[in-house]
């Protein structure tokens, strides 16, 4: 128990509270002890750590204690401090002279850092009522697990630690058939940290909630007027899948079925939603950018980006990479080289478009310069809604395209630089009220009561108990 404030404080008070160093000696009570990110601790606030120290030094003192979310366990993944840390025995009491301390012994508060120094996040968790971490709740029951209510608690995240919600998956691409044409819902990013009100908190910037998956595209369904042509079915893109980790899977899309010129060397299929991010940032130099030689690109070396991922570019604080801008998100294309006439993906290097489409489609951005700083960096955001199918509608003599229609593009998945940003909806693409086929057949569509898929809700940074 917390020792008395005043009067006389007898040796074995203190070892009932502290433990007993060897040999008996006061003097050992002056320590400085580094445990997992924290440094320089004393047994207690107050304690010396050099020099005098005497019997008076200990009124109202207490043990500190540790938990040990900086070293233990290889799988972080949806923890309990008290449950899963403190009860297993995985904490340090500041000083080191003792190894447990039993309920009956906290009826006066003790003072509790969980500090974290690992990466804990989500796994297997669909809703923002889940978290990576939880505190451990209060009670004051010695048959059950928990705090005492008078214990002080609170949260210390280091350099290395984190505490990450898991990203929600993209919603489905919308699609024909059956009068079923809604693209589907994103995902709801999962919570951080669950925490008691008041609590103290440090390293907030680590505690990031995860994204929600993007709702999946429009599709739609055309039935001819002529029984002679086979119905078309068009599939709107698959949502982007949040940020967080585990990142969110981007949501999937069908092949399109039916006619429509399927053979027209043209963007006729959808493309499903890329996974989520971790919200990392690379950082790069401007020795690192290529320019101005007809092949522009950025060298970040085990980039581990993907085609079509968004990512937000700085400028460092130095002027910007000519032809970009600072702060603006851009969209990732792979760098292709050849070796003895086989294509590879170079994961050192990548190029930029201005969209997602674009991206696939292989229209990079032309750099004019390199910028000035040594400090650039791309950021991974959430993952990038996939574009709908682009239908032909209409072709001239030379069989080049004439008119199109675009179906439903997928929602982004929401980043998460604090609480989970929600993903945004899928889009409702082109305006598709009556369209025909190259050679005059017309398709009437039905999609009245079709919808995009909404986004889904990011996740909290920290919800308390």
């Amino acid at each position: 128990m917390t020792l008395q404030s005043s009067g006389q404080i007898k040796f074995s008070d203190i070892t009932a509270e502290f433990g007993q160093p060897s040999g008996k000696n006061i003097g050992a009570y002056r320590v400085s002890q580094n445990i997992g990110s924290l440094t320089n601790l004393p047994l207690d606030t107050g304690v010396p750590q050099s020099g005098q120290i005497s019997f008076s030094n200990f009124h109202g003192k207490e043990a500190n204690i540790i938990v040990d979310c900086h070293s233990s366990g290889s799988s972080n993944y949806n923890q309990d401090a008290y449950r899963n840390r403190f009860a297993t025995g995985n904490f340090n009491v500041v000083g080191g002279f003792r190894t447990s301390v039993p309920k009956s012994a906290w009826q006066g508060g003790k003072t509790v850092i969980i500090n974290i120094n690992k990466q804990f996040s989500s796994s297997g968790a669909s809703s923002r009522n889940h978290f990576a971490l939880e505190v451990g709740r209060y009670n004051n029951n010695n048959s059950q697990h928990g705090w005492p209510t008078s214990t002080e608690l609170s949260v210390v995240v280091g350099s290395q630690g984190s505490v990450v919600g898991k990203g929600g998956n993209g919603g489905s691409g919308g699609y024909g058939g059956n009068a079923v044409l809604n693209g589907g819902n994103g995902g709801e990013g999962t919570s951080a940290l669950k925490i008691h009100s008041g609590m103290s908190i440090s390293g907030e910037s680590r505690i990031r909630g995860g994204g929600g998956g993007g709702g999946g595209g429009l599709g739609i369904t055309g039935y001819p007027e002529s029984d002679d042509e086979p119905d078309l079915r068009a599939f709107g893109g698959g949502g982007g899948g949040g940020a967080g980790i585990p990142t969110g899977t981007g949501g999937t899309t069908q092949n399109n079925s039916g006619s429509a010129l399927r053979n027209h060397n043209f963007e006729y299929h959808a493309f499903p939603g890329t996974v989520g991010s971790p919200d990392v940032t690379k950082t790069f130099s401007s020795s690192n950018v290529s320019w101005n030689v007809n092949d522009d690109h950025i060298q970040i070396n085990s980039h581990g980006f993907q085609r079509g991922q968004r990512v937000r570019y700085s400028n460092g604080g130095g002027s910007n990479i000519g032809g970009l801008s600072n702060n603006q998100i851009y969209y990732v294309v792979p760098y292709y080289y050849f070796y003895q006439a086989t294509q590879y993906i170079d994961n050192n290097r990548i190029k930029l478009a201005t969209s997602e489409l674009n991206s696939y489609k292989e229209f990079t951005i032309n750099f004019t310069s390199a910028g000035s700083s040594s400090s650039q960096s791309l950021t991974r955001l959430g993952g990038t809604g996939g574009p709908g199918a682009r239908i032909v509608t209409d072709t001239d003599e030379s069989d080049d395209v004439d008119a199109y229609i675009l179906m439903g593009e997928g929602g982004n998945g929401g980043t998460s630089p604090s609480g989970g940003g929600n993903g945004s909806s899928g889009q409702g693409g082109s305006n598709h009220y009556s369209y025909h086929h190259g050679g005059g057949t017309s398709w009437v569509e039905e999609f009245s009561s079709a919808s995009t898929g909404s986004g889904g809700n990011g996740g909290y940074r920290y919800v308390t108990y």
